[in-house]
């Protein structure tokens, strides 16, 4: 997780609950200017696409909390992204650099990118990913065991098999949340087939069994069969998509 410098300006995804419950706490230090009709068009997405994200979130049913916060943060090192963790309270946080902001060309992209991430929550990755450590952990350190390994050995494939469990379906959850959340976007009135041009411009992390995100060009196969024909990609968590 990357440190931040400071919060830039917040949007926040507390629909149902009162708004003060998700303040920032303030900061000394003087927040930077940002263009004003990007803050201004990720506001309007922020409004159109969180009922939908609340509703499809309480639909499922998988997680404990859909009061989602999001925060459009400055990094130290600029870094361009965008990710989902939850606070210490158990509650969804989104959370976009200020980079990654700049990047995005359209409402549609920044509705694409809000709803991948809040689909990550919706969709319980966070705790299937723990889950899916914690086997690759277990079945590498018993294997070590069977063997003879010394202590050390039983603890090298402990962590080795974490690391490899972790990523071992990543690639799945990201593309079921590219479907979840192109549909979600969809439902909110936007383009997620237009949204995702921004995975054009972005680098392919290539065809690696091991590698965190799947190729640019399965996102976007995966964001238009889930608009167009509302299914979720082969292999995926069984769930029933909202319909148009």
């Amino acid at each position: 997780m990357p440190r931040f410098r400071h919060v830039i300006r917040t949007a926040l995804l507390c629909f149902g609950f009162a708004l003060a419950g998700c303040a920032v706490a303030p900061t000394s230090e003087p927040i930077e200017p940002i263009e004003a009709s990007k803050i201004e068009a990720f506001e309007e997405v922020v409004t159109r696409l969180g009922p939908i994200v609340t509703d499809t979130c309480e639909t499922f049913d998988f997680v404990r909390s859909c009061r989602f916060k999001l925060f459009v943060v400055e990094t130290e090192d600029d870094v361009s992204n965008a990710f989902q963790t939850l606070d210490g309270f158990g509650r969804p946080v989104v959370l976009v650099t200020r980079p990654l902001l700049d990047e995005l060309r359209n409402e549609d992209e920044i509705a694409l990118v809000l709803s991948h991430e809040a689909a990550h929550h919706i969709l319980n990755h966070l705790g299937r990913q723990k889950s899916d450590a914690a086997q690759g952990a277990t079945i590498l350190a018993n294997a070590a065991e069977r063997k003879g390994g010394t202590r050390q050995d039983v603890r090298d494939a402990r962590r080795v098999g974490a690391v490899v469990g972790r990523r071992l379906f990543a690639q799945e959850y990201e593309l079921e949340a590219d479907a979840l959340g192109a549909v979600m976007a969809r439902e909110a009135g936007f383009d997620a087939i237009n949204g995702a041009r921004f995975f054009l411009r972005i680098p392919d992390p290539g065809k690696h069994a091991l590698n965190s995100h799947p190729p640019n060009a399965l996102r976007r196969a995966t964001v238009r069969d889930a608009v167009l024909n509302n299914r979720m990609p082969e292999g995926a968590l069984e769930i029933l998509l909202p319909a148009t």
